[in-house]
């Protein structure tokens, strides 16, 4: 491996362009999030309030029943989006403790002595720049609560009188321009702490984790993801809800389920949180190189040098034999999560790199296939696998010199793939910088793990009483979540 000369600035990096940040430079993210969003379907990182998808979907409905045109039946979604923040916010004992309603933090600019005036919230820029139908709508169709009209009609899981009768009195309410304190503090049974004892709530609870149609196989991943998330807690509280699940479901014994689709899902967790970590791997040492631009900018060559600057003395092959036990017999240990603990460099960041390299030969044939994806040029453990082999002989510096071309390139390649027209001009989502052939980046890379979506899903479960919260912030079972757990398994 050598390193070759500076990288030439490419044409698109001269005037009449928009540079500015985009989402996942690197694009290592791809494999998580399709093996999460085929265990969890239906749930994603902003859809943490229950009680919202029964809200949306009785929303919806009555302004079907109305006749109502999209703009129309859109600002009237938005007005009992209002209602119920109100009521939320106005609330004073939570019979759930649940997280802070969509829009909460601006409901106080319209509640005055006049009372709540809906009309104004309700308003493009008013409580919210545009709603937050869009945040529920794909998972709300997905499981069959909305169909994917424009707008949208009740799906055929929704039950419209057990939606009428959890939020009774919201579509009047929501009608109204302007609604006295009093009468939204009297009508607390809307808040979103109340979903648990309500009949909204049993109806979602019924879809999103008990009811499994045969024609559905959506339902029996997300069933089992929550059955595997409330094994995961055991009988104790968690203080981290999102560790304990990947430590149950990323680590331990070889899987084993004389279900078939049982054993997939857990095959399909270990293999998404083992991922993960090589994600955050590439997510921190991306940001690394980032910070060092932003701090002086240099040539793709100097920026090697400073990588190599900060690895060990050692060859790759010394690095792998290095790494401590990984497996105890047929076990997987949590050599990962122990890495976590320790403080992050670039030495750090490739020694999870390798790990997940190492971890091919650790998982079954049907977890290491899932482990590893269907995309060979991503990055992904069998990447940085061949790298090692061929490279063990080779000092880290050298490979860390290499790592920057490669990853300078990438994020390039990246951008352009992105780049679209914004008012006649092209725009380039990316921090990087290169002017006749000097990097320079502008502002903060986003690091660590995306999202396994197993807090939003908790929050989903404390909403319908199957969880809760103490004052300490851990979450434990409730009776409903023992009894939901056993009806899951």
């Amino acid at each position: 491996m050598t390193s070759g000369p500076p990288v030439e600035g490419p044409a698109w990096t001269g005037k009449g362009l928009d540079e500015s940040a985009g989402r996942y430079p690197l694009s290592v993210e791809g494999p998580v999030f399709r093996l999460v969003d085929q265990l969890l379907p239906g749930i994603i990182t902003t859809t943490r309030q229950a009680r919202m998808y029964a809200v949306h979907a009785l929303a919806w409905a009555e302004a079907d029943e109305q006749g109502w045109a999209a703009e129309e039946a859109a600002t009237f979604v938005r007005r009992c989006e209002v209602v119920v923040a109100a009521i939320h916010h106005l609330h004073g004992e939570h019979r759930q403790p649940v997280s802070s309603a969509h829009g909460e933090e601006r409901i106080g600019r319209f509640l005055g002595d006049g009372g709540l005036d809906v009309r104004a919230a309700a308003e493009p820029g008013g409580m919210s720049n545009a709603g937050f139908s869009n945040v529920y709508l794909g998972p709300m169709v997905r499981i069959g609560l909305l169909t994917p009209d424009r707008p949208p009609r009740l799906g055929q899981r929704g039950d419209l009188g057990a939606l009428r009768q959890g939020l009774d009195g919201l579509p009047s309410l929501a009608r109204r321009d302007t609604i006295p304190l009093p009468e939204l503090e009297a009508n607390s049974h809307l808040c979103l702490c109340e979903a648990a004892e309500a009949s909204d709530g049993a109806h979602l609870r019924q879809v999103l984790f008990e009811q499994v149609d045969d024609d559905r196989r959506d339902d029996r991943y997300r069933q089992l993801t929550c059955h595997l998330l409330l094994e995961a807690l055991g009988e104790e509280p968690v203080d981290d809800i999102d560790w304990a699940f990947r430590l149950r479901r990323g680590f331990g014994p070889p899987i084993s389920s004389p279900s078939p689709v049982r054993a997939e899902v857990e095959r399909g967790w270990r293999a998404a949180i083992l991922r993960n970590c090589s994600v955050g791997a590439w997510r921190w040492l991306w940001w690394w190189l980032v910070g060092e631009l932003a701090d002086e900018p240099m040539t793709v060559e100097a920026l090697g040098l400073r990588l190599a600057e900060e690895l060990d003395d050692l060859t790759l092959g010394e690095l792998v034999a290095g790494l401590p036990a990984r497996t105890d017999g047929d076990h997987l240990l949590p050599l990962e999560l122990e890495l976590e603990e320790e403080d992050w460099t670039p030495m750090h960041a490739l020694r999870m790199l390798v790990l997940g390299a190492k971890r091919l030969e650790d998982l079954d044939a049907e977890a290491a296939a899932l482990f590893v994806g269907t995309e060979p040029r991503d990055l992904g453990p069998r990447w940085v696998a061949v790298r090692v082999a061929e490279g063990a002989d080779h000092h880290l510096g050298l490979f860390g010199r290499e790592l920057v071309e490669i990853l300078i390139r990438r994020a390039r390649r990246v951008a352009l793939g992105k780049t679209e027209l914004r008012d006649g001009r092209p725009w380039v989502p990316s921090r990087l910088r290169d002017r006749d052939g000097i990097l320079s980046a502008h502002g903060e890379e986003g690091m660590g793990h995306v999202s396994l979506r197993t807090r939003s899903l908790a929050e989903i479960l404390i909403g319908l009483g199957a969880l809760t919260r103490d004052e300490r912030g851990a979450i434990s079972l409730t009776p409903l979540g023992h009894e939901l757990r056993q009806r899951t398994a």
